[in-house]
């Protein structure tokens, strides 16, 4: 002050200013904290806000897809589920399967005993039908007294013997009024198909041939089973042939695992959204080129006919080799071999070899140029 000349009698003492300073400091930090406070409250507020909104939303898709007194699936979600089914089993040739069931003579149960009654058989019937579907297939109730299953990957014989189990469920269920049993049974129908690559009308044929078949055993007194394959001589061999094909199968046979093993380790496979490409796997495997491939996919879209029927047409691939490359598309070994493992039944390298063991012994040898040349020329 005295170099430059400032007079510091306005000036307080170097204490006062600090006194105030650290006042200052302090009320900061009180505003800070609150603000910080504030903050964590509203944050709690929206967090509870958006988990509401979550239940909310949660609670809303399930009243659109749930029977609200069944508590089964709805006719919409079955629809939306078996749209996107049928394009799966259309891409790997693989049979998909209906039943319809409608409970014989709902209306007199209702005229004699009351909706009440009739609202206890239908959730009777729902739960014991739904206890006895396995977890690949999706039942759901399809309007009124009709319910519907849409079964993955059947057989004829399989389907049908779902069918009958379900009917004797139904039958055995003991349902009382007022103390006394009252019989209910129900009349079933069944179809099993494999969607072409052009699916129009599929839906609706397989459809409206389960719904026959279920008034088939309605016209034949009730309490019955009918089933009705849909399926073309050829597409069931080929289908037999990719049974036999597949890794699961191939390790029941080598007796790795038994059948009720394998096949709640399939149960636990994780489905697969993207399944490779049949003309991927085929480059893969070596047992075409990416020219056959290129040819096979123009055919295709002029012919609208599935990869590997187009492929066993102009002899670039045997029905053998089709089977083969669509268990590998079906059931990817690697993918069951990583189920396996997760599930302790093998060891990792256990696990290697045996996907090893099993490539090396089902992959069928690829045609030569020459060969395909004769097999055309012949036929």
């Amino acid at each position: 002050a005295q170099i430059f000349s400032v007079n510091m009698d306005d000036i307080e003492s170097p204490f006062e200013i600090m006194a105030r300073a650290n006042e200052q400091l302090v009320q900061m930090t009180m505003k800070a904290q609150v603000d910080t406070t504030q903050a964590f409250a509203r944050q709690a507020v929206i967090e509870e806000q958006k988990n509401k909104l979550e239940s909310e939303n949660k609670q809303l898709q399930s009243k659109a897809i749930h029977d609200p007194l069944t508590k089964t699936y709805n006719r919409s979600y079955f629809n939306e589920n078996f749209e996107k089914e049928l394009y799966a089993c259309a891409r790997a040739a693989q049979p998909i399967g209906i039943i319809f069931s409608d409970i014989d003579r709902f209306k007199v149960l209702n005229d004699t005993y009351g909706h009440q009654f009739g609202d206890l058989v239908l959730q009777r019937v729902a739960k014991v039908a739904s206890e006895a579907t396995r977890r690949s297939d999706v039942f759901c109730r399809y309007g009124g007294e009709e319910f519907v299953i849409m079964v993955n990957n059947p057989s004829e014989n399989g389907i049908r013997d779902l069918a009958e189990r379900l009917r004797k469920l139904i039958e055995n269920e003991v349902i009382e009024f007022e103390g006394n049993r009252v019989p209910v049974t129900a009349s079933l129908g069944a179809v099993v198909g494999i969607p072409p690559r052009d699916l129009t009308g599929f839906a609706e044929r397989l459809v409206a041939e389960a719904d026959e078949a279920m008034y088939e055993s309605k016209e034949n007194g009730r309490n019955q089973v009918h089933v009705r394959s849909i399926i073309s001589k050829e597409d069931q061999e080929l289908h037999k042939q990719i049974k036999r094909c597949r890794f699961s199968r191939w390790l029941v046979t080598k007796e790795v695992f038994d059948i009720p093993t394998i096949s709640k380790a399939l149960l636990k496979c994780p489905k697969q959204q993207n399944q490779t490409r049949m003309g991927e796997l085929a480059i893969a495997e070596k047992l075409l080129s990416e020219n056959d491939v290129s040819q096979i996919l123009e055919l295709q879209q002029l012919k609208g006919l599935r990869f590997g029927e187009i492929a066993i047409q102009q002899k670039f691939l045997t029905e053998e080799q089709t089977a083969y490359l669509l268990a590998l598309q079906v059931e990817p070994p690697i993918v069951l071999g990583k189920t396996l493992i997760s599930l302790e039944l093998l060891e990792s390298s256990q696990a290697a070899e045996l996907i090893r063991q099993y490539l090396a012994e089902m992959k069928p040898c690829s045609i030569s140029a020459d060969e395909r040349r004769n097999l055309l020329a012949n036929s």
